[in-house]
């Protein structure tokens, strides 16, 4: 019976002092996507975007139609180079005709090195994250990624981040004209 007591203190003793073992890391685009996302209209003006993009502090909009299906992206360079070339205010300029239409998603479930797969392919920054209908559900950015692989503190991650980054950054070619 003593030596019953004993062994049941013992384990009472371990039990409180039993460290809970880290959270899983962040594996799927579902774990780091911005979900707070703000879209505008194909035939909204171009300074619409432009506050949007500066209300959120973003360089990115979906474009959606009216019923929240995605049909383009806009960035905060889209709406410079068309203002530029166009000589023109982004109040007179519909954001589609500065609108990227083929645009490269993914889905909430994707594994994150899908993300990083496709930002690399790709070069961009950022990707709309959609349901299977198309819907917007939020972006995943370069940002989002790193900020999770620091929180992680996991070196593997890290590297992941700057390769994607270094790919990204990669210069484009300059076309003569």
């Amino acid at each position: 019976m003593k030596q019953n007591r004993k062994q049941k203190a013992k384990l009472a003793r371990q039990a409180r002092t039993r460290v809970a073992a880290p959270p899983a890391p962040p594996s799927t685009v579902r774990d780091v996507m911005s979900a707070a996302v703000r879209t505008c209209h194909a035939d909204d003006t171009l300074a619409v975007a432009a506050r949007i993009m500066w209300e959120q502090d973003c360089g990115f909009v979906p474009v959606t139609d009216g019923v929240g299906r995605l049909v383009g992206v806009v960035t905060d360079r889209d709406a410079c180079m068309s203002s530029y070339t166009q000589g023109k205010s982004l109040l007179a300029i519909p954001v589609s005709a500065a609108m990227a239409t083929r645009v490269v998603t993914l889905h909430a479930a994707d594994p994150l090195e899908r993300a990083h797969e496709l930002l690399r392919t790709h070069h961009l920054r950022r990707l709309p994250v959609v349901d299977g209908d198309h819907h917007v559900l939020g972006v995943v950015s370069l940002k989002d990624l790193a900020a999770q692989a620091l929180a992680a503190d996991r070196p593997a991650a890290l590297r992941d981040v700057a390769q994607t980054f270094g790919q990204v950054t990669k210069g484009r070619v300059a076309v003569e004209m």
